[in-house]
Formats: C-alpha cells, structure tokens, sequence
C-alpha cells in the first residue's frame, strides 16, 4: 500500500516509529504534519519508504486547514488517506472533502469518547466526516459507541499506536542493602487538574516521611499548586517536560507510577499511554477506575481505586506487595507493541484498500 498520513502531532515519537515499521513491512509512508507541537519542534524525515512532510496551516485556531492538502494528495497518488484529525474539526472536514475529490478511500482516527452536541457550522462539518469515512478507527470503545450513533457506517476499535518495547525497559536492579530506600512515586503527564494532581498531594500529606514524590510534566496550570507544597523542592521535585526517550529512565527510577484521573463533563481519560510505558519498565501503577483505564490495562500489576478516594490511594501505597511486578511487561508486549498495533493497521487498512488497489495482470 501506498498511504497519506495527515495529522497535527503524528511526528510525535510514539506515531512516527509505528509508521516508520508500518513502512519497513513493504508500504509506502508519507507523513504530513506541523512543523510543531506543543513542547515539540519536528524535522523532515525520509527514512526508507518513510518519508515526514512538514508544512504550516492557515486559519484561525478553531478553523484552520492546510492548503498543500491537495498538492500533496496529488504528488503522492495514495491507495489509501488516514487522518489523524477529531472529527469535528474543520481540518478533517477539509482532508475528508480532498480525499474524496481524488477519490481516494478516507479513514479518520479518534479519540472523542465524550457525546457531544456541537453548535453549526461545527456539527455539520462532524456529520460529514463521520458518514463520509470509509472507516473509522477509535481509541476506545465509547469512541467507537458515539461515531455509530452519529452516523459512522464502519467503525475498529484500536489504539492510537503502539508502545515501543525496544525503548522502554526495565534496567537492571541494584543490590538490596540494609540501607532503608526511599519510596520513590512518579507523576508523568499534563500538569492540569483532571489529573487528578490535587488528590496526589493530599495523600502524600497522609504518607511516611520515607516516600518521595516526582513530576515530570507540562501544559497546566497545576505546577504552581505543587510548588506550594510544604515538601517541594525537599521530597516533592518537579521536572519540566522531557524528551520522550527519556522517560525510561524515570519509569525506572520509581516504585509506582500514579495515574489517579478525574472524569469531568468535557474530558474523561482515554487511553493512559503512561500506564503501559511504565509497565514495560515493570514498574506498577495506581490508576483510578475509568472505563478505557480498566479496558485497556487490566492487569493486576495496575492497581485502581475509585475516583477522588484518596484513604484507597494512601493503603495501597503503604501496602508492601502493591510494589510486586508480575506480568505487566509482558501484558503489553502481547496486546499493544508497536509491531502488535501496527499489523491491526495493515490488516485493517488493506481490507479498506483492496477495491481500490491496482491488481497486475499476470
């Protein structure tokens, strides 16, 4: 297959290894993408059959697009155009439109497992999109549930990506000692308040003066709330958004890896890519119930609580064994690698594709 990719942040490390392997399977990658994205500046790539185009939209923040979209549509010649784009947003409205202008098949990626009525021109552009898609592909079954409802004629439910196994790993052990070490716990995320930032300091509050407390993040507001801590800058340290190979390193510095999110009325947790990279550094983790949360991750070395209950939160952490790692490398190697996620997209894009593609006559 030869395949467009369009998507504001899919040169993000996660999304371009599973396309660079995608393209080292046999197919033809181009990827299309903003030149950056929040904390990240991208290069152009040509790596193989891979190659990542950058180029910048215009419009305004709520209604932008590419313009290049029909160049590149053209020069490329795809069988096939997946669009990492919400399908209320004019972009993929204005991808959807091109895609069919060539009369190319359209696959549109989400992860909006919220319903959501949206004002005009917005839910028209949404209605579009859906019913036009050869195929949506959702992140999480609520996903999948909602672009039925509105209309979506095919939908697979499947991640985003897939997790490389290669980088995150669990370094070797150091040699227990007499010595009593620390009870090292690790926040990795967006610094705002869904994330549950607030109920991880009250239990901390709760906890022995052998525990210490790690943030490693960006884009909130809530690092100002941690700085006010009584223990910041002593047990409770914050560090700035990192390079995303350098996340091993503080899977592996931890103990336990906290993912307490908070469901609110416009954002409820969808996937939780920190729980399976910590799991394949055989850290455990501490989530609270969410339905994508248990969907995906549900192996005993995560541990879950209710919601906002921060006494659950304290036991488990003064709880010895909640520390034990049994499967969970393993767990998310046989469900979500790179090379597991990135099979389920060629198998799920040829079956889209096959009409369209060009058969050679023998």
């Amino acid at each position: 297959m030869k395949i467009l990719v369009i998507g504001h942040s899919i040169a993000h490390y996660r999304q371009r290894k599973m396309w660079e392997w995608i393209a080292e399977q046999g197919h033809k990658v181009v990827a299309f993408c903003l030149p950056s994205y929040a904390d990240e500046v991208y290069e152009p790539v040509v790596k193989g059959s891979y190659e990542l185009v950058l180029a910048p939209p215009i419009g305004t923040e709520e209604f932008w697009h590419w313009p290049q979209i029909p160049q590149i549509i053209k020069d490329v010649d795809p069988d096939i155009i997946m669009c990492y784009q919400e399908p209320f947003s004019y972009v993929a409205w204005h991808v959807m439109k091109n895609a069919k202008l060539f009369n190319k098949p359209f696959v549109l990626f989400t992860w909006e497992n919220i319903r959501k009525a949206f004002p005009q021109p917005t839910r028209q552009m949404e209605s579009d999109v859906l019913k036009e898609a050869n195929l949506v592909i959702a992140g999480n079954s609520d996903a999948g549930r909602i672009c039925l409802e509105k209309g979506a004629k095919r939908v697979e439910v499947c991640l985003q990506t897939g997790l490389d196994t290669n980088l995150f790993i669990p370094y070797p052990k150091l040699q227990i000692t007499d010595k009593v070490e620390p009870k090292k716990l690790l926040f990795v995320g967006r610094m705002v308040p869904e994330k549950g930032i607030e109920l991880i300091l009250k239990a901390f509050d709760k906890l022995p003066e052998n525990f210490v407390l790690k943030f490693v993040g960006g884009r909130g507001s809530m690092d100002e709330l941690v700085k006010q801590h009584k223990e910041f800058g002593k047990r409770i340290t914050l560090e700035p958004w990192v390079d995303h190979t350098k996340l091993p390193d503080f899977y592996n510095w931890a103990d336990m890896t906290l993912v307490p999110s908070m469901d609110t009325k416009m954002w409820v947790e969808q996937c939780g890519y920190v729980i399976g990279e910590s799991l394949l550094c055989d850290t455990p983790v501490l989530s609270s119930y969410s339905k994508s949360i248990v969907e995906l991750w549900n192996t005993p070395d995560v541990h879950f609580i209710q919601q906002g209950d921060v006494d659950a939160l304290v036991l488990i952490l003064k709880t010895e064994s909640s520390y034990e790692i049994k499967d969970g490398r393993k767990y998310v190697k046989d469900n979500y690698s790179i090379e597991e996620i990135g099979q389920l997209y060629i198998d799920i894009l040829e079956d889209v594709t096959w009409p369209n593609r060009k058969i050679k006559k023998e």
